[in-house]
């Protein structure tokens, strides 16, 4: 069984990344993100698009 990583052991994003990331977050939605909620809702918001990428990968590989 594959074991679960829990999101904020290795956050993937870099400091500055994080910081666009709550300045975005602010402009858009007016909420203001602590660093440990701004880096798991990235860290999410990146896993998301990472299944949508390989997914889709996965299904023009084998359509060819």
């Amino acid at each position: 069984m594959k074991k679960i990583q829990p999101l904020l052991s290795e956050p993937r994003i870099t400091k500055e990344e994080l910081e666009k990331f709550k300045e975005i977050i602010l402009k858009d939605y007016g909420k203001e993100l602590s660093d440990p909620e701004a880096t798991e809702q990235a860290t999410a918001l990146l896993n998301f698009f990472d299944y949508f990428i390989d997914k889709r990968h996965k299904e023009k590989t084998l359509s060819r």
